[in-house]
């Protein structure tokens, strides 16, 4: 019996370095999927998401002044300096990105979104629109930092946004602001992670 044994080792001893491999193989697949199938993600948030909005115009002298809303527009296609900066009031770099809504207030005291009527000039290269309509700052802004403008003068179609709404008795500039670390957050706006929901 001994005999035997010692026989069907030395038969099946080439087969067995194939069984050890393929055993390997078999490990190495598993660890492969378990891999790419639950893949980790670390992102780690430093200090504060600070931000705000600037809009100013111009006074009678050219200087610049804050701006208030309540502007009145001629009828057909008018415009108003309205220029828009983003400030970085926390304490850590940031990626930035913003939209622009323009509203009128109709005759009887409603505040009615008029954004599609209107267009914004004097944009930096800095900044680039994204598909989903948001303005997106392509540089990070360091701490305290005060971008250059999004925008430096809007024009409005308001014989069109009256044609919808009626009679107007002002209009007014929002920019709402968001803003995610820069810090260990990819090297474009684009990729940056962290965004509030639209």
């Amino acid at each position: 019996m001994e005999n035997d044994l010692k026989e069907t080792l030395r038969r099946n001893a080439p087969v067995l370095p194939v069984l050890a491999l393929l055993a390997v193989v078999l490990v190495a697949q598993t660890v492969a999927y378990i891999t790419r199938e639950f893949p980790t993600h670390s992102f780690i948030a430093f200090g504060s998401v600070d931000v705000k909005a600037s809009i100013t115009t111009l006074d009678d002298m050219g200087a610049e002044v804050p701006a208030q809303d309540g502007d009145k527009l001629f009828t057909g296609v008018d415009g108003a300096h309205r220029i828009v900066r983003v400030v970085n009031t926390g304490d850590h770099a940031l990626w930035v990105r913003l939209s622009l809504d323009v509203t009128m207030t109709d005759s009887a005291g409603d505040c009615r979104s008029v954004t599609e009527y209107a267009t914004f000039e004097g944009s930096n290269s800095a900044w680039v629109q994204g598909p989903d309509g948001m303005w997106y700052c392509t540089v990070a802004l360091e701490p305290g930092q005060t971008s250059e403008p999004v925008c430096t003068a809007m024009r409005l179609d308001t014989a069109a946004a009256q044609a919808q709404y009626g009679p107007a008795s002002g209009y007014g500039l929002t920019a709402n602001v968001q803003g995610v670390q820069y810090e260990n957050n990819h090297t474009s706006i684009f990729d940056a992670e962290g965004w509030p929901a639209l």
